[in-house]
């Protein structure tokens, strides 16, 4: 009966470690660590990354300019967002924008549009176990919602 419950205690800790080790060993990244990562990611899908300003990693998709948010403070979190921003003028337009990136974040899956600071920004955020994992196809849907939340925030922009 002893013997049981220490296999019981054994198992859970070697569960527990299991879930936990990954986490320890990917919050220990830091900034130029996953820096590389990114560019790495981007170079392996075709990409010309570079470090800006504020350490994110930028890039240009289809003509138009992008960055992946750095943040090694939380690893597992991933944010690729458009750098073009949509400058709004008056209150009328701001109310109509929040309702266009409302309708437009309902639409299209993993992005968001909203307004921040007079201009309206468009973003995609999720987790992954490991930077490493946004590879692929993950990397490059996640550039298509992009540009589908910008199109229908456009697009409804114009009703």
């Amino acid at each position: 009966m002893f013997q049981l419950k220490l296999l019981r205690i054994f198992l859970l800790l070697l569960a527990a470690g299991s879930v936990l080790l990954p986490a320890v060993a990917t919050a220990q990244l830091s900034k130029p660590q996953l820096q590389k990562i990114y560019l790495d990611l981007l170079g392996s899908e075709g990409f010309k990354g570079e470090i800006d300003a504020d350490g994110d990693v930028g890039f240009k998709y289809e003509g138009s300019p992008y960055y992946i948010a750095v943040s090694a403070d939380d690893p597992e979190f991933f944010r690729v967002m458009s750098a073009e921003l949509f400058s709004l003028k008056d209150a009328d337009e701001r109310q109509r924008a929040e309702a266009a990136c409302a309708y437009a974040t309902g639409k299209i899956k993993c992005a968001k549009a909203y307004v921040s600071a007079g201009k309206v920004r468009f973003a995609v955020e999720l987790f992954a176990a490991k930077p490493q994992d946004i590879r692929g196809n993950i990397f490059t849907r996640s550039l298509r919602a992009l540009q589908g939340v910008r199109k229908t925030f456009l697009e409804r922009m114009e009703e």
